[in-house]
Order: C-alpha cells, then sequence, then structure tokens
C-alpha cells in the first residue's frame, strides 16, 4: 500500500507513494525539500480527513508555510486546524517521550494517518558531538540504542494504525565522515572500539543515524539541491518493490514540489549523466579543507579575489 506525496513525479517514482504501514526514511542536505516533501504528504494525508502526528525536532517547521501549500492543494484552515497535530522536541530525552509515551497515548483517541520526525537525529546529533573522547564508543552505544527503540516504536504504530512514518535525517558532510573516520582509527589503536557502528552516519547510505535507521527503512529517498538547471532532485536509493537508483528532476514553488520531464519521461535511471550533476551539488555543500599554515583572514581574502 502507498501514501500519495502530493508529488506525481515523486509518487511516479515510489510506485504511489510512500510505504505504509512501514518506516520511509527521508534525508538530505539544508533547503533539499526534505520538510516540504513531508508537509505536502501530511496535507494528501489530511485531504483524506486523517490526523497527522508532525514531531519538529529543529524549532524551525513554518506553520505559514503549511497553509500555503495546503490553500494550494484545497485544503480548508479548519482541516488543517483540527487534524494536524505539532508536537515540538528540544531534547533527545523529549523526542523520546514524545515517540514512545505521548504518541502511543494520544493515537488511541483519533487513528492517525501519518507519523513525521523531522528530524530524528537533530539531538542525537548534538549529542554526539559534544561526547568526550574518552566516552564516545559508551555514547554512540547509548544513543544508537535510544534511536533503534524509538524507530522499533515508530514500526509498532504504523503497524497498528495502518499509518505512513516518514523520519526525516541529514546528509553525512565530508566533516562528518572525516569525524568518523579518525575516531575509528584512534579507538582502534586503543582497543576500545568492537563491533559497533561508530558515530555520524549509517554503513550503506551517506544518512546520519546509523544501522537501525538504515535497515528498518523500507523505501529511503535522498533530495539533493542541484547546482544549475533543475533545482531539485529526488534519488531512491532503497525500496522493496521499486527498482533503484532511480530518480525525478523536481521544481519548487509556492504550492511545493512539482516534477519536471527530460526527455519526454520523469523517472530517470542513475546513468553517468545525473551521478555527474549529483557529484557536482554534493561537491559543493562540502567544506572546503583549510590548508596547512592557512589563517581564516588569508582564506577569506582569497575567497573575495576569485
Amino acid at each position: 500500500m502507498n501514501q500519495p506525496t502530493g508529488c506525481g513525479a515523486i509518487d511516479e517514482l515510489l510506485g504511489g507513494g510512500f510505504l505504509k504501514p512501514a518506516v520511509n526514511l527521508l534525508y538530505g542536505d539544508t533547503g533539499s525539500g526534505k520538510t516540504t516533501l513531508a508537509s505536502m504528504t501530511s496535507i494528501d494525508v489530511m485531504k483524506a480527513g486523517k490526523p497527522v502526528y508532525y514531531l519538529d525536532t529543529e524549532e524551525g517547521f513554518s506553520r505559514k508555510r503549511l497553509d500555503q501549500m495546503a490553500q494550494a492543494a484545497g485544503l480548508e484552515e479548519e482541516a488543517v486546524e483540527s487534524l494536524f497535530k505539532l508536537y515540538e522536541a528540544t531534547s533527545l530525552v523529549e523526542q523520546h517521550k514524545i515517540i514512545i509515551h505521548a504518541w502511543d497515548e494520544d493515537a488511541n483517541r483519533d487513528t492517525p494517518g501519518l507519523f513525521v520526525v523531522d528530524s530524528l537525529v537533530n539531538h542525537y546529533h548534538k549529542d554526539l558531538l559534544a561526547a568526550k573522547q574518552s566516552f564516545l564508543a559508551v555514547k554512540s552505544r547509548e544513543l544508537q540504542g535510544r534511536l533503534a527503540y524509538q524507530i522499533g516504536k515508530l514500526l509498532d504504530l504504523s503497524s497498528k494504525y495502518g499509518a505512513t512514518t516518514i523520519l526525516v535525517s541529514w546528509s553525512r558532510s565530508a566533516a562528518g565522515r572525516s569525524f568518523q573516520e579518525q575516531q575509528r582509527a584512534k579507538m582502534m589503536e586503543k582497543g576500545e572500539l568492537t563491533d559497533i557502528e561508530l558515530g555520524l552516519g549509517a554503513k550503506q547510505y551517506d544518512v546520519i543515524g546509523g544501522r537501525h535507521l538504515e535497515y528498518n527503512s523500507k523505501a529511503i529517498l535522498r533530495m539533493i539541491s542541484l547546482k544549475e538547471s533543475y533545482e531539485r532532485l529526488a534519488l531512491l536509493e532503497k525500496h522493496k518493490e521499486m527498482p533503484t537508483p532511480t530518480l525525478v528532476l523536481l521544481s519548487m514553488s509556492e504550492a511545493g514540489l512539482a516534477g519536471a520531464e527530460k526527455e519526454g519521461k520523469r523517472v530517470h535511471h542513475l546513468d553517468s549523466y545525473y551521478q555527474s550533476l549529483i557529484e557536482e551539488a554534493l561537491e559543493d555543500s562540502r567544506p572546503r579543507r583549510k590548508r596547512p599554515g592557512s589563517s581564516a583572514a588569508a582564506i577569506n581574502r582569497e575567497s573575495k579575489e576569485r
């Protein structure tokens, strides 16, 4: 079964929409369209008369933007008021309580059609980076365990209510990957690291959140902001029914995301042309390495001269 997203091109890519009852992973860099797509899916669920449980962990959710897209989709403001349940968490502890306890209790009253956590990894990421190096392995196990428990609970809730779950995460930056590799090497030398996925990311996908997030997501969709031509790209990296890797090109408007045709079709296989577009976009999003002996002022001067 599928839950339409409100974007025809992405629905075609996903074989009808996000999977249900299941956990779907939506990830990418800042500004790539993750929250927009989650909001569009929320609107489609509310148009069917079902409540949406939306957890904002980044204190950045725009109700004005949701209302704007809802109006463009023909959804009455009163319906949004009654069906959109916004929760906020300012720590991983609060996030845990909402997912494990509050949603379990509240869902008994109104049977939600969609659960969204945007993002799953914000507080996890902060807590991990704040940990002292000597306690990093222990902290990593603790935080991974907490996320795994939350994901398991969301799987149960999805099954219980026949709902879709969308977990929003971030792509790992070059700095994040470097952090992971350096810390792993140091801890391997000291014999402190055994069989854990240390730090920020999953093993196969370029996503923050770890192996449990990777394994338990039945569909994984990556959003990418492109440098030129089309504004954005949605890349399907994992799906239990649809071929991968496949992609659609997207544009953004007040109404949300819309697909763009190229060569008479919307869904494309990941070939060398699209791979080069993606690599160019991701290269621009990676922080540049500071050269030895160069100061911040010197780098700034060099940037202005270019």
